[in-house]
């Protein structure tokens, strides 16, 4: 992308060092910090999956809109919201609660 690690840390607020690690896969990063620099090099998140996880459904439907989920921040907030929720009751009201608003 010919974007220093430097560069890339200051976009996305954090040191080189840390760019360093997660380029090396000495930690790992978290899915709002992957939208964090995704944006910051132009890129959509799957960019950096070389299509393990999407290739075998590259085609379809879901995959789509699953793409589009997780490469709106509000999507990522939404997804990082709902795992926090154990309660799984909880969970498939919210899951109702939008179905529903969808029409």
């Amino acid at each position: 992308m010919k974007m220093s690690q430097t560069d890339l840390g200051d976009a996305v607020g954090i040191t080189f060092q840390q760019i360093q690690k997660y380029e090396k896969g000495a930690n790992r990063i978290g899915s709002s910090r992957l939208q964090q620099i995704a944006s910051a090099l132009g890129v959509r998140p799957d960019y950096f999956f070389e299509n393990q996880v999407f290739e075998n459904a590259a085609e379809g439907p879901e995959i789509a809109t699953f793409n589009e989920f997780i490469a709106s921040s509000d999507g990522v907030r939404l997804m990082q919201a709902f795992v926090k929720i154990r309660n799984k009751l909880l969970q498939r009201t919210i899951v109702k609660l939008v179905a529903d608003l969808e029409g």
